[in-house]
């Protein structure tokens, strides 16, 4: 895995990377407001999976400010289910 200098993921970042970048936001400090944009970008990933553990973020943690963007996640079903699903 890149390592990365910054705490958002690089354009080219693979489903991988980007899993990590979620799931390292998702233990910072909630008070960050990087981690809310972070989040809402994780909402809108290309990889089903990257969506998945986003929505059980917001889930998890109760965060309503995200449900419209929840509901457009589950609106696009166009992509692949996440493996297991």
């Amino acid at each position: 895995m890149r390592q990365a200098r910054y705490p958002i993921p690089v354009d080219d970042a693979t489903a991988a990377e980007r899993v990590s970048y979620l799931l390292a936001a998702r233990e910072s400090d909630e008070r960050r407001p990087l981690r809310a944009i972070l989040l809402g970008r994780f909402l809108k990933d290309s990889d089903p999976t990257v969506r998945f553990l986003a929505v059980k973020w917001v889930s998890d943690e109760k965060l309503t400010d995200f449900r419209p963007q929840i509901v457009g996640v589950f609106t696009d079903l166009s992509g692949p289910a996440p493996p297991g699903l």
